[in-house]
């Protein structure tokens, strides 16, 4: 996700592959506590529907057709059904599109489903092609922020199609996860955590959100974390944030919070700076993969880290944690 920023800094989100603002909605009381994550995570996704990720022309005895292209296909649409059969990926389409006859297409397109008649192209292979490049899931790298009552919270921030819509999930996974390297931030380029899933998984029934993903947890899962601690609320000054640069074992880093907004309409509610050498001599500051690290201040979780600024990778987002409460209710 990029977006503009009044002081044309430009930022990313910092799930690897991958908004609400007022706190008043959730109130915590005296003994509220989550056991904190920091760890990294894997996250595979499923989506509902056949995303378009490109457009093609399709090479026939004739020469180049494009049947998606003279429907008016665009990528970032979303192809629910053909001919009223669920789809969900390439292989969905090619089942069902295999004939030379008229198809009916449900597509989604933002917030609007039309319908739309295509007629398939034979390829000189033999194979009815739409000409659509079609995405078939989703992974990345994160990092898990909290767990509470037997559901765990990570990366700050939602999962985002091309169009910087929120993907809708059909099914989604959620693992543990191990950081075998980095490659360092550099102005205009974001850096990034490389790492592998692991088979322990930690929820099979997911949800993506505004401020988030959340997952329910599997019985048995095995947490790298079991150190509780009280929420609270950011002010600007010194915290620091809980995160993984190497294997999986968390490490504080210190920080500084330089301004804080609860009432805007986003998960930027706050902008953070890096001021730990450690974490600058390695990473240069943040990088992609560390959405969701908990930033932690006068010993409680106050949020998470969301995005990157690309022109300054010592700089970034948060998000208040009453913000990421609200939605693993």
């Amino acid at each position: 996700m990029v977006k503009h920023l009044k002081r044309f800094l430009f930022i990313s989100s910092l799930f690897l592959i991958v908004f609400s603002g007022n706190i008043s909605f959730y109130i915590a009381s005296a003994d509220d506590s989550l056991i904190i994550g920091g760890f990294p995570v894997g996250v595979s996704l499923q989506t509902r529907g056949a995303y378009i990720i490109g457009i093609s022309e399709v090479l026939t005895e004739k020469g180049y057709v494009s049947p998606a292209k003279d429907i008016d296909l665009k990528v970032g649409d979303v192809i629910l059904s053909v001919n009223k059969e669920e789809v969900n990926n390439a292989y969905d389409i090619e089942k069902t599109v295999n004939s030379k006859d008229n198809y009916i297409l449900e597509v989604k397109r933002d917030d609007t489903i039309t319908y739309k008649t295509i007629k398939p192209a034979l390829d000189i292979n033999g194979k009815y092609r739409l000409g659509v490049y079609l995405r078939n899931e989703i992974n990345g790298i994160g990092t898990a922020t909290f767990i509470k009552n037997g559901k765990i919270a990570i990366l700050g921030h939602p999962i985002l199609d091309e169009n910087n819509n929120i993907i809708e999930v059909k099914k989604g996974y959620i693992f543990n996860a191990t950081i075998t390297g980095y490659k360092k931030g550099e102005r205009g380029k974001a850096g990034e955590l490389n790492g592998n899933f692991t088979t322990e998984l930690l929820s099979s029934e997911i949800k993506n959100t505004k401020t988030g993903v959340y997952g329910q947890l599997e019985k048995g899962a095995k947490l790298s974390s079991e150190t509780k601690m009280a929420v609270g609320n950011a002010t600007i000054d010194d915290a620091e944030i809980l995160t993984t640069i190497d294997g999986n074992a968390p490490v504080r880093y210190k920080i500084s919070i330089l301004k804080t907004n609860f009432n805007n309409n986003d998960t930027n509610s706050m902008v953070i700076r890096i001021t730990d050498k450690r974490l600058l001599s390695t990473t240069n500051g943040i990088v992609q993969g560390m959405s969701g690290s908990p930033i932690i201040q006068n010993e409680k979780i106050v949020g998470a880290v969301t995005h990157v600024f690309i022109n300054d990778p010592t700089c970034g987002f948060g998000i208040s944690i009453y913000d990421m409460l609200k939605d693993c209710e």
